[in-house]
């Protein structure tokens, strides 16, 4: 009887997981969103904070194109609260305003990687 219990439970396991995969699968969304990222600092700090963001999967600057490349889990967030994150640390994404206080402790940084040749295009 017990035998025949296990079974059952395990043939339901393996029978639903493929259903739960699919299912999470349709979640994960994919977007590219526009940023000012002006060198590889910026570029580590986006990324690093974004690894940390509830539901983000998946992060990546592409600074010589200015371009977030981000999957998320569309149950756990949503664009506008990544683009939040990113305006809140200092850069201007897709539209939304860089946060003016943020944005000017970060320019100091970029500045410097400018005037001594390190921009992301080196």
């Amino acid at each position: 009887m017990k035998a025949r219990l296990i079974f059952s439970l395990l043939t339901l396991l393996f029978v639903a997981q493929p259903a739960f995969s699919q299912d999470s699968s349709k979640r994960i969304q994919k977007a590219k969103l526009s940023v000012d990222a002006e060198c590889h600092e910026c570029e580590e700090k986006i990324e690093e904070d974004l690894r940390f963001a509830k539901g983000v999967v998946y992060a990546n600057v592409i600074l010589d194109q200015h371009i977030l490349s981000v999957k998320y889990n569309q149950n756990k967030t949503d664009l506008e609260t990544i683009k939040k994150r990113v305006s809140a640390l200092g850069y201007t994404i897709d539209g939304m305003e860089a946060d003016p206080k943020a944005k000017n402790n970060r320019g100091h940084v970029c500045e410097e990687h400018k005037h001594h040749g390190k921009h992301a295009h080196d």
